[in-house]
């Protein structure tokens, strides 16, 4: 293998470092000439070539088998090959047909070139379960049924999750759901009995063995506050009055009327006349309830519904006669659990120690109905809010952290996931959260672009994008989210896509310097000389003391062939360079050798100079 760099006087030849294929010695070969328009941008890389020998040591043919990134390498090193003559002790015992491997490596002595160096492997530094975990779960978000997305997750590392749950998780988010639409459709057609049918199914389907869901409540939760829901809840009513599913339908769109009217989470926060106008909805929705269940004694959902209208309009005793009735049919509902734990909850006359010893009471159920895993972290839930609004995050996160290892309820995991996310704690543990959190869950702004900002960290921009324009979708004027693409698209080489993204985020204060320092970087890297000339002087003029900005600017005259210019850059770079920094220790001692260097030249041509 043969180094070629960019120095005064002749490059010389080495072996490859640690080289684990025997190259053939190309020593007697010519050295190929850095092609000049690689050299001034920057260029280098290995190129790997193949060769077969004639008889007179002369190459017969010769390819290509692994590109260096750069045609003009490629082809510079391959001309030189091409008209190479071996001398038979280079190539003993080599088959006459044999096609023999040489190298060559591309290297300049001189500033960083615009071509970055091939980055770590995603998620090289992180321990050995989070690294797992994290390449099985980029494997499994490729897969497009989400139904499949969802159960090739990896579970979290560490879990105490009941076996199963996970799995009853997945099917219990992606089982298709009655729809408002389905509804209007059969209402149009005037299809009562096959709308019927499809809510009895899902119903019946709460009490199977086989094909057990609760769905149910799903399909009834559909019809909610707005003006869709209300004209097919009455108009089904209207059409089918002796089906206790419209009957439900139309009590949870009052239900969700009553608690909008009420408005804030406690009632002394809401003025009198939205809570009287909540009253008036309430007692319609119980009305309704009420019927319901008279025509179907079994329908949970009725129940619940009773429940929250209860809560809403504080009537403590009502409630508690609909969870009675409610746990003797199925104490194991899931939906049922969570609205029980939401009236014991204080803002509703509870306490913290009522939903404790309600937790402890489903505890035994769990193993059969794994889902209630959900409703038992629901006290550790409720006091992380607290903290939550007390602002004290890192209470906050010390109480969500056992609960997530006990069920993976998506809000608490995105919480919890964003709250380490400012706090800088440990990115791997983070990601994890955030990603088992989207594995459950559609995805908001701050948890997808939380995921996006640590994917890119840990050295995977591609995945990164994928989150970040899922963010920037949810958010499209975030200057975070464009700051963080345009880094993305800057770590791919993708500098034509990065521009308008860091162009975005120079409006924000908190983002000027790095989106700046970026912009400047990816210009000079696409060879957009004049752009990355305005960038660099704006960042070095307003960020005097950068010690990056000013080795960008280095090379960035470097590239110009303004020798004045890099010498004074590399001045300044060392002037402000921390010394104490061993990692640009070695930047630091180039930049002094090669100011000596140019001054001396710059002497002697002056001593030239015709006076």
């Amino acid at each position: 293998m043969l180094v070629f760099c960019l120095a005064p006087g002749l490059a010389a030849a080495a072996p490859a470092s640690g080289a684990k294929e025997d190259f053939v010695d190309a020593s007697s070969c010519a050295r190929p000439a850095y092609p000049k328009a690689a050299l001034r941008t920057g260029q280098e890389g290995t190129v790997t070539l193949e060769f077969q020998l004639a008889p007179s040591g002369e190459v017969r043919q010769s390819r290509v088998r692994t590109s260096s990134g750069f045609p003009l390498l490629d082809a510079a090193a391959k001309d030189v090959l091409d008209k190479c003559r071996f001398k038979s002790d280079q190539v003993k015992g080599k088959p006459a047909d044999a096609w023999l491997p040489m190298q060559y490596v591309w290297t300049l002595e001189g500033p960083p070139p615009a071509k970055a160096p091939p980055a770590p492997a995603p998620f090289a530094e992180a321990p050995a379960q989070w690294r797992e975990f994290l390449l099985q779960a980029k494997k499994a978000d490729a897969i497009a049924d989400p139904l499949q997305r969802c159960l090739a997750f990896p579970d979290l590392p560490g879990n105490k999750w009941t076996a199963g749950l996970a799995q009853a998780y997945c099917r219990n988010i992606h089982d298709p759901a009655i729809t408002l639409r389905q509804v209007a459709q059969h209402l149009e057609r005037g299809a009562l009995a096959e709308l019927e049918a499809l809510y009895r199914r899902d119903f019946e389907r709460h009490f199977a063995k086989g094909d057990f869901s609760e769905i149910i409540h799903l399909d009834l939760g559909a019809f909610d506050a707005s003006d869709e829901a209300a004209r097919l809840s009455a108009a089904w009513l209207e059409k089918a009055p002796g089906s206790p599913f419209a009957h439900v339908a139309r009590a949870v769109h009052l239900g969700a009327k009553a608690a909008k009217a009420r408005g804030g989470k406690w009632a002394k926060d809401t003025p009198d006349e939205n809570l009287q106008r909540m009253s008036e909805l309430a007692e319609q929705g119980l009305d309704m309830y009420g019927k319901a269940i008279r025509l179907e004694p079994r329908l949970l959902p009725a129940y619940l519904g009773v429940m929250h209208l209860a809560r809403l309009d504080s009537r403590e005793a009502i409630g508690d006669a609909a969870f009675d009735h409610a746990d003797a049919i199925d104490p194991a509902c899931r939906y049922l659990s969570r609205e029980r734990m939401n009236s014991l909850q204080q803002r509703w006359g509870g306490s913290m120690e009522a939903m404790e010893a309600y937790a402890k009471e489903l505890e035994p159920l769990v193993a059969a109905r794994p889902l209630l895993a959900m409703s038992i972290i629901l006290p550790a839930i409720d006091r992380g809010d607290d903290f939550e609004r007390e602002g004290d995050s890192a209470a906050m996160i010390k109480v969500l952290e056992p609960a997530a290892r006990i069920a993976p309820q998506s809000d608490m995991l995105e919480d919890l996931g964003v709250h380490m996310w400012h706090a800088d704690a440990d990115p791997w543990q983070t990601l994890a959260y955030l990603l088992t959190a989207y594995r459950f869950s559609n995805d908001n702004v701050l948890p997808a672009r939380a995921r996006g900002g640590l994917m890119l960290n840990a050295g995977d921009p591609a995945w990164a994008l994928q989150s970040l324009q899922r963010a920037a979708d949810l958010e499209p004027a975030d200057q975070h989210t464009a700051y963080m693409m345009g880094r993305s698209h800057h770590a791919l080489q993708q500098y034509a896509l990065a521009e308008p993204f860091l162009l975005k985020a120079l409006d924000n204060e908190s983002l000027h310097e790095d989106a700046l320092y970026f912009l400047s970087d990816a210009m000079l890297a696409a060879k957009q000389l004049d752009k990355a000339e305005l960038h660099s002087a704006l960042y070095v003029k307003t960020y005097p003391k950068s010690a990056r900005g000013w080795f960008l600017r280095s090379r960035l005259k470097y590239f110009q062939g303004d020798d004045p210019g890099w010498a004074q850059a590399l001045a300044r770079y060392v002037q402000v360079a921390d010394r104490n920094d061993a990692a640009i220790a070695p930047s630091i001692r180039f930049a002094e050798k090669k100011i000596a260097e140019l001054n001396a030249q710059s002497k002697a041509g002056a001593s030239k100079a015709p006076h």
